[in-house]
């Protein structure tokens, strides 16, 4: 059995100051409820962070966590709570000697800057997505996208909407169509498959595609190592291949085999993995996928217009309708945070920031150092010793979280990633803090 002996505090010792307006009468608490802890509060409107150290200043318990008065019982010498002799853990704490302390925080603000790395989140209502792994085209022509949010393997299907640029998940009772070229395992499937099939239906089968002629199945003619293959407008065919000199290119056959177009792969861009085309027009959707990045693209060919200038023949292009990257974002790196911010970014353990002076310390300046750490709610501002702060965000999943000091302010700078997108948001406010103290007490057997 644990018991308290308790020592007095400036926090306690300012029960001589004059009562304030809203004190009661003191209730009797049993000792069986824990020790009594009583402190009046510093003079500042916000919310109040309480602690038990040990002598050694290690935290064992956090009492209170951005509590305000109507949490605590109040008293006729302050703001009455208690400490069940427990760690943080739920064990005994060890006898010794212990300080009671904390902070109260005034009105600090968290302001929502941008985001980084995934074009497919613009707020705070988008949806998260982590990976893109499969296109397909809507029986009306939408797209179609398979993927999987942050934090899990699960897949999901959404709905791109072109006017509002957003993505829509699909109806339970929607199903994700099938790919237009069915990959099968061995060739006796495929001949199996194309027997008695529609005349021109295409297989896949080890990178080699294969047409259906009503009873057999032949080979169509080999342009490398097939990667992904989608019937486009007017019979042609669209495939990504692959060949060991040359790289991966995009290229688009008639319905007899004969090349119509090459698109070639920039090597330094995200390679094509799937490819589906636009049955009613020539366009075409492209899953493209690197270490570091997963895009999708949307490409139309605008038609030739009039022939140009000395003769020269008109040529057709290629115009973008939609380019969305997801960016890996799994662990903290300067580099990346520095190319998609556009600026630099030091990233510091530990902040110094000054805070109010205490009237009940004499008015004696004060410093503490802030750190940023991760929690299954989102990220939070803590001391170094510990003592939590302020919840600043509600990202779950988080995966890492960083501030740094703002030049010439006192603002500081948090970015976070959940490996989705990278979030920016801008902290002020934060000298607007006062310590104070709430007694030291003993525990002994």
């Amino acid at each position: 059995m644990h018991s308290f002996r308790h020592f007095a505090a400036v926090g306690a010792a300012a029960c001589l100051l004059a009562a304030p307006a809203w004190a009661q009468e003191e209730p009797a608490i049993p000792h069986a409820q824990g020790v009594r802890i009583v402190f009046l509060p510093p003079p500042v409107e916000g919310s109040i962070t309480l602690g038990m150290f040990n002598d050694a200043g290690k935290l064992v318990r956090v009492l209170k966590r951005e509590a305000v008065a109507e949490d605590f019982t109040v008293g006729l010498n302050g703001l009455i709570t208690q400490w069940d002799g427990l760690d943080d853990s739920g064990a005994a704490a060890p006898v010794g000697k212990y300080q009671a302390r904390g902070f109260a925080l005034g009105s600090l603000e968290v302001e929502g800057v941008a985001y980084y790395g995934n074009d497919w989140i613009t707020s705070e209502e988008s949806i998260r997505l982590s990976r893109v792994v499969e296109l397909a085209l809507a029986p009306d022509g939408g797209l179609l996208l398979k993927a999987a949010k942050p934090g899990t393997t699960d897949l999901q299907g959404f709905r791109y909407d072109a006017a509002s640029e957003r993505l829509v998940p699909m109806d339970t009772a929607e199903s994700f169509p099938a790919t237009q070229v069915q990959e099968l395992p061995s060739a006796e499937d495929v001949a199996q498959a194309a027997a008695g099939a529609t005349p021109g239906r295409l297989f896949l089968k080890s990178g080699k595609l294969w047409r259906s002629g009503g009873e057999s199945a032949v080979a169509f003619p080999d342009h490398g190592r097939v990667i992904s293959a989608s019937a486009g407008t007017g019979s042609t065919l669209w495939i990504i291949d692959e060949h060991a000199e040359t790289g991966k290119t995009v290229k688009q056959f008639s319905a007899d085999g004969e090349l119509l177009r090459a698109l070639p792969v920039d090597p330094a861009e995200p390679a094509p993995t799937q490819i589906v085309a636009d049955p009613t027009r020539d366009a075409i959707h492209l899953l493209e996928v690197s270490p570091q990045i997963n895009r999708v693209r949307s490409l139309v060919l605008e038609p030739a217009g009039q022939d140009a200038v000395d003769g020269a023949k008109a040529v057709s292009t290629w115009r973008t309708l939609i380019s969305k990257s997801i960016r890996g974002s799994k662990e903290y790196s300067e580099k990346e945070i520095s190319t998609l911010r556009g600026k630099l970014i030091q990233a510091e353990d530990k902040i110094s920031i000054r805070l109010v002076p205490n009237p009940l310390f004499r008015n004696q300046a004060a410093t503490a150092q802030v750190q940023i750490a991760v929690t299954p709610a989102g990220s939070l501002l803590k001391m170094a010793d510990g003592l939590p702060i302020q919840q600043l965000t509600e990202t779950r999943g988080l995966l890492w979280a960083i501030i740094a000091q703002e030049k010439g302010t006192k603002a500081l700078t948090l970015l976070q990633s959940d490996g989705a997108v990278i979030e920016e948001y801008r902290i002020r406010k934060l000298g607007q803090m006062m310590t104070f103290d709430a007694g030291s007490y003993e525990l002994a057997r």
